[in-house]
Order: structure tokens, then C-alpha cells, then sequence
């Protein structure tokens, strides 16, 4: 990743490393009545790639508002590269962030954009092509941003949020409007910032996607945290099987009535099978008249799959 070598070295300036890049205790955050997250804690190592996912309503922008100092949470304490953002805002100069579509500035060119954010920062004047290149944006540069797709400025606001070479980088649905090249390019983009030591603090609807970034996920579900930790240990937190069975609103009927976990995987039926084995869970609804069309055993959940199975169908 020759671009990201190029663009990003470590700051002289910057303190020694944090114990955590993100670590949010108890918080709890609301609009006026209405509490969207409760009693939130969240730490999160630094020099990993951090998936952060949920259902829509989760509260997930509302942590990241947070975290950025955006929102002031109503109870707890938000720690940002150990500092509290709260009582100290200069560690947000140590942060790149894009949240919502991004701010900018039409009747300018995609480099003058990134220039005004470079002046800002104060970035080497390099930079600015150099991180357009790193977004897959290189031959773009002169272009008006009017005159920019969806996915261009969605990448133009990920060079942005890379302008000011942040040990942090929070990314809120950067995907939205990428083309499957596009994703491909930002997935080896976030690897490479991986790579050079940088946290990438990640939210996306795009499951596969953060799937195969990801090192680490917390998983919220109506404003509380369900799971955090490692991605590997949530995909293998539950062995299950898949099932084709007719009819199948009395298979599951007939499932969750013995205390079966049952989820929907496209046309099959995700069984957890910690406590009916998949022979148990055939003999069962054979007994109940159920047909058995196919029992695949011991298969190993996508993201996706537990996704569903533990927001218990939330709309995503």
C-alpha cells in the first residue's frame, strides 16, 4: 500500500500510545425524554480496524456525535486517546472523522476542497494530491465537486477526514454510494491505514464489508451494547444449523416452543443448536408432522447471520 506509506507518517507531536483509542464508561446519551443509549461501555484497543454496527435506531450516530464532542452525553465519561473530550477538545485535532454525507464546497475543484481543509490543518501542501490519490480520486483533482458523483464526494469526504494525518480515524457509512470497485479500493485503503498503525473506528449497513476489515465489533441493539470483542469469537459465539422444513411458520412455532433459537437465512432456518443437537432437532419435528426437506450441521454464522440472530430481527 505504497499511497498510504506515503501520505501517512507518525506524528512527532503525539504523545506516546494511548491504552485504548476510544473508551466510552456508562454513558448515556438522550434528546430531551427520549434515551437512545443507556448505560454504554465500550473500550477500544488502538492499531485496529473496529467494526461498529447495529440496527437503524440503534444509536449509533448518536455514539459517534458523541465520542466526537458533537453530542454531550447526559451521564458517563468518553475518553478519546486518553483524554477526556469533555474537559479536553485539542485530542479531536488527533481525529479524522466522516459523519453524515460530507461538508462540501461545490463551486471548488476536489483538490481546492482538500487545500481549504489542508490550510486548516496545517498539511504540507503535497499532501492534498497525495490523499486524493489515496482515495482513488488522483484523476479528479481539477474537477468541480458539482460536478461529482455520489461515490466521488463520498470519497472526497474520506480524503478529508485523512487530512489531518490522525492517529484515529472515525468513519460513519463511508461506503454509501461506492460502486463494488469502490469498496474494494476503500476495504484495501482501511487495511493499509491499518497497517501503518492508525485506529479505524467503523459503522456500515454493509456487513460482509466490515466482516473482512474488521479485526474486532461491538454489536447494539436499542441502545445497548450486545456484544464486543473479537470478530472471530462473535461469528463462532453459537454453532447452528441450517433447515429447510415445511411448513415452515410450524417448524419454527414447534422450535421456539422448547426453547430453540430461530432466525431466517435467506430460504433456510438458522437453528442454535447449543441445546437440541441437529439429530434431537430432526426426531422433534418429524414427532410434530413437520417435513424435513434439508439439515445442514455445525455451520459457522457470517456476520450477517449473527447479526439478525441477536438484534432478534430489528429492522436494519
Amino acid at each position: 500500500m505504497e499511497r498510504i506509506t506515503k501520505c501517512f507518517r507518525r506524528n512527532p507531536e503525539a504523545p506516546g500510545l494511548a491504552d485504548s483509542a476510544i473508551e466510552l464508561s456508562d454513558v448515556t446519551i438522550a434528546y430531551g425524554a427520549r434515551v437512545v443509549i443507556s448505560e454504554f461501555s465500550l473500550k477500544v484497543p488502538c492499531g485496529r480496524v473496529y467494526g461498529f454496527v447495529g440496527p437503524n435506531g440503534a444509536g449509533k450516530t448518536s455514539t459517534i456525535r458523541t465520542i466526537l464532542g458533537l453530542k454531550r452525553a447526559r451521564h458517563g465519561e468518553v475518553r478519546v486517546l486518553n483524554h477526556d473530550v469533555t474537559r479536553d477538545r485539542s485530542v479531536l485535532r488527533r481525529v479524522g472523522s466522516l459523519i453524515d454525507p460530507p461538508s462540501l464546497y461545490p463551486h471548488l475543484s476536489g483538490a481546492e476542497n482538500v487545500s481549504v481543509f489542508a490550510h486548516y490543518y496545517r498539511v504540507s501542501a503535497s499532501d492534498p494530491a497525495c490523499l486524493l490519490d489515496t482515495v482513488g480520486l488522483a484523476h479528479a483533482g481539477k474537477m468541480r465537486v458539482r460536478e461529482y458523483s455520489q461515490g466521488m464526494k463520498q470519497r472526497l469526504g474520506v480524503a478529508l477526514a485523512l487530512v489531518p494525518q490522525p492517529d484515529l480515524v472515525i468513519l460513519d457509512e463511508p461506503m454509501n454510494g461506492l460502486d463494488p470497485i469502490g469498496i474494494a479500493e476503500f476495504r484495501d485503503m482501511v487495511l493499509g491505514l491499518s497497517r501503518r498503525g492508525k485506529t479505524v473506528f467503523l459503522s456500515s449497513h454493509l456487513l460482509d464489508e466490515v466482516s473482512r476489515m474488521a479485526t474486532d465489533v461491538a454489536l447494539i441493539s436499542r441502545g445497548r451494547l450486545v456484544y464486543a470483542g473479537s470478530m472471530n469469537g462473535l461469528t463462532r459465539t453459537v454453532s447452528v444449523c441450517l433447515i429447510e422444513a415445511s411448513p415452515r411458520e410450524l417448524a419454527v412455532y414447534v422450535l421456539r416452543s422448547v426453547g430453540c433459537e430461530v432466525s431466517v437465512a435467506g430460504e433456510k432456518l438458522a437453528v442454535n443448536t447449543e441445546v437440541w443437537s441437529p439429530s434431537e432437532i430432526s426426531q422433534l419435528l418429524a414427532s410434530r408432522g413437520v417435513v424435513l426437506n434439508a439439515l445442514i450441521p455445525d455451520v459457522q454464522e457470517s456476520l450477517e447471520d449473527v447479526f439478525l440472530r441477536l438484534t432478534k430481527g430489528d429492522p436494519v
